[in-house]
Formats: structure tokens, sequence, C-alpha cells
């Protein structure tokens, strides 16, 4: 099994690579018209369709509880902090 799943691995990474390849060459217009490439098709977008989940609503609360209440990177907080560093970095 674990050959089998190698042999996919490289398969895929061998077109993968040369479809980065092809797609790198004709992003150049003048390499388009020496291939007599005059149509490139746009790949289609991906979808990605997702259940609702529970939880999301008090997970964004919480981010937001925590972006008001959390001052660890204030601005100020990080200066008093480096001050703190270079004053007393010695004991």
């Amino acid at each position: 099994m674990i050959p089998e799943l190698e042999r996919k691995a490289k398969i895929s990474y061998n077109y993968a690579l040369k479809k980065a390849m092809v797609d790198y060459i004709l992003l150049d217009d003048a390499e388009k018209l020496r291939l007599r490439i005059y149509n490139v098709p746009k790949p289609h977008p991906h979808f990605f369709l997702r259940g609702p989940y529970p939880w999301h609503s008090s997970i964004t609360v919480s981010k937001e509880i925590i972006r008001n209440t959390l001052f660890l990177v204030h601005p100020i907080l990080v200066r008093m902090r480096a001050l703190w560093n270079d004053k007393y970095k010695s004991l």
C-alpha cells in the first residue's frame, strides 16, 4: 500500500510541477504569441461549503472580548517592556 501511495504522490507532484512551469511560461504575452496560444482558460474557482458550527458565534464574541481587554500587544506596553529590558537587562 505504501509503494502505491508513493507512486501516486510522485505522479501528482510531477503533474503539479509541469503545470506550474507551463502556467509560469504563459504569463509572458510574447511567449504566448511565440507558441501561438491566444486564449488561456481561467481556472475554475473553488467553492467550499460548510455547515453551521454551533460554537462559531461564541468564538467570535470571545475574540472581540480578548481584543478589547487584553493589552499585551498595545504599543505603549511594548515600548514600556523594551525600556524595562534595556534598563534592567544587567540584573
